[in-house]
């Protein structure tokens, strides 16, 4: 060849040469993208325009399970050996009409633009194993050259993962209503006595005592009633869990609620040595629409939370009126000079179960739910709260809710979202102990009052 080029003249022997650099440059990019087909991660076939397998690479032929396997000519479903193609081969089964690999396929041959992925299960007949794959179907190549390229990724093992995950959420969430409801009924179970302790309490408190047997039972009757705080959080906390605490919508008085609650806070503020001061409402609506009980019961968490964690200074309680987004809200703060919290537990602060740390709760005492039900009836109510704290200086706790004023002329209309999954208690329900029990302290009761 050498010899016959040197005959040439020389502007053919430019030609030849640009000839062979470009045969050499194709070569080397042939050999480039075959190196890249047979090295991809993920499965190629080329599939001609009957659908007949042309090549695949190494990891195709991992995912086909086919390695040793001769499947050049084949559809693609009898080279990957699907359980519908055993009998009559690919496109030919009692199934195959809904397979949706056939039908990407044909879509492809006659769209010159068609491409797709989409998400497959087929069981593979070598192994018997059911395989997730992921498959992308396109065209390559004109007129009678027409081409498919179809890309194969094997999900099967995220697949197994998604539903192992599945099922451990289902049992996750199994064992978490179980816990909810454990802890439902045993408050149920011990509220009951418990009320009778604090009813017989109460009376033993009417009997004349000494100084010593007061004290005793004072500090008796206080650890009841903590009891039965606990016990109404905890309560609260499983309706909130189930979605089974709604709220009432009635018109209330809310210079009456500010009023009962700062003469309650002012004089249990006195006993501690603190200062307590509620800043003037007068300018607020008196009649409001919404939940006059949980209003109290958030207001309660918070001022008790600052009484309990302020030693020396003062704990105001602000109310005052304001907009956001142009409607009207009422909005509340409690801000005390107590320990205050550190920033890094400030995110946490209304998580169930949570307090500053677990000295907290030796010193204090105390669940770690005042907060989280307080947050979450504050939502119920349309509003949101916030904590604004610095450990050692002190903490505001501060919430807003929407402002509805009731018509206080027209009849007052009485509205009670009842929980949608609680089943309502019947008469059969109750223990025969606890009826027992009730009746004894309402008769003692009665005695009492004829006695008097």
């Amino acid at each position: 060849m050498s010899k016959t080029v040197k005959k040439l003249p020389p502007q053919m022997q430019g030609v030849v040469n640009q000839i062979e650099a470009l045969e050499a440059r194709l070569d080397a990019s042939r050999k480039y993208m075959s190196a890249v087909f047979a090295a991809a991660k993920v499965g190629i076939c080329l599939l001609d325009a009957g659908g007949n397998v042309l090549a695949v690479n190494d990891m195709g032929r991992i995912i086909m399970q086919a390695e040793g396997v001769n499947v050049l000519g084949r559809q693609f479903g009898d080279a990957f050996c699907c359980e519908n193609s055993l009998e009559r081969g690919c496109g030919h089964g009692a199934n195959c009409r809904h397979c949706p690999v056939r039908r990407n396929l044909e879509a492809a041959i006659e769209d010159d633009d068609f491409s797709s992925e989409f998400t497959v299960q087929m069981k593979n007949a070598r192994s018997g194993e059911r395989m997730w794959l992921r498959l992308g179907v396109s065209q390559t190549g004109t007129g009678a050259e027409k081409q498919l390229i179809v890309t194969m990724v094997d999900e099967s093992l995220r697949k197994r993962y998604e539903q192992e995950l599945e099922k451990a959420k289902v049992a996750a969430e199994k064992a978490d209503r179980s816990k909810t409801q454990f802890l439902s009924t045993m408050s149920h179970e011990i509220r009951t006595p418990l009320n009778g302790i604090v009813g017989m309490l109460e009376l033993a408190g009417r009997e004349p005592l000494s100084e010593k047997q007061q004290e005793c039972l004072q500090n008796a009757k206080r650890s009841a009633d903590d009891l039965m705080h606990i016990l109404n959080d905890i309560l609260d906390f499983a309706k909130l869990e189930n979605g089974r605490l709604r709220l009432e919508r009635i018109g209330f008085d809310l210079h009456e609620t500010m009023a009962r609650l700062g003469t309650i806070y002012q004089q249990l503020a006195s006993a501690k040595g603190l200062k307590f001061v509620v800043t003037d409402y007068s300018s607020l609506p008196r009649v409001v629409r919404g939940d006059p009980l949980r209003l109290r019961q958030v207001l309660h968490n918070l001022l008790a939370n600052a009484l309990k964690f302020t030693e020396s200074g003062r704990i105001t309680l602000a109310a005052y009126q304001s907009t956001r987004k142009g409607q009207p809200t009422l909005e509340f703060s409690v801000e005390d000079t107590g320990i205050g919290v550190e920033e890094p537990m400030i995110d946490r602060i209304f998580r169930p179960f949570t307090q500053a740390d677990s000295s907290t709760t030796r010193l204090f005492g105390g669940t770690g739910l005042g907060l989280m039900i307080s947050r979450e009836l504050v939502e119920l109510m349309g509003g949101t709260i916030s904590i604004d704290s610095e450990l050692g200086r002190g903490t505001c706790v501060s919430f807003w809710m929407p402002l509805e004023e009731a018509d206080t002329t027209a009849g007052e209309r009485r509205i009670i979202l009842r929980p949608r999954t609680a089943a309502r208690k019947t008469g059969a329900d109750k223990k025969p102990h606890d009826d027992a029990r009730t009746e004894n302290l309402m008769n003692y009761c009665m005695q009492k009052m004829q006695m008097d």
